[in-house]
């Protein structure tokens, strides 16, 4: 099971912290073959089998989970008085989700996101990229030893797309 998780700062200085698990569709053998990743353009010399993985975690992420954790996360927001939310892991594609739907208004809200491999966002989701010009993100990269930090391209697909997620560093 693949996880994330979201701190969320108020304004009153307090924070709160939300963990979340994901269901995993267990992969078959030949989707975990490393010619099935070329198409991704990475490294595939540095492709480890848990890297594998959790490339296939993110990329068949369950929807309905995803939507689920967002409408939770929309209701934190309607709720609280909201200055930051950190999100790590499977937590950036949950705020990923609500920035890209019209459930709240998150314009005041900073998002920190640790680097995800923003390329395998739902493409289906990502059709309302537009509600990202006004707001506050600011993409950090994982710890030294993260996993994604040998395989850049799948963080961006290309400079514009870095600009569209408005993820410079």
């Amino acid at each position: 099971m693949l996880s994330g998780s979201l701190e969320i700062r108020l304004a009153s200085g307090n924070k709160k912290k939300f963990y979340y698990s994901f269901s995993e569709q267990k992969p078959s053998f030949s989707e975990l073959l490393i010619p099935q990743f070329r198409k991704y353009k990475v490294k595939t010399k540095s492709l480890s089998f848990n890297d594998r993985k959790k490339l296939l975690t993110f990329k068949n992420i369950n929807k309905k989970e995803l939507q689920t954790f967002s409408n939770e996360l929309a209701n934190i927001i309607l709720a609280d008085d909201i200055t930051c939310i950190i999100a790590n892991d499977l937590g950036t594609f949950i705020c990923l989700e609500i920035l890209l739907s019209p459930k709240v208004e998150t314009e005041k809200i900073e998002f920190v996101l640790e680097q995800a491999p923003f390329t395998l966002f739902p493409k289906e989701i990502k059709k309302n990229i537009n509600a990202l010009k006004k707001q506050k993100i600011k993409v950090i990269q994982g710890q030294e030893n993260h996993w994604l930090n040998q395989h850049e391209n799948l963080i961006s697909e290309d400079k514009a797309q870095s600009k569209i997620f408005k993820v410079a560093a």
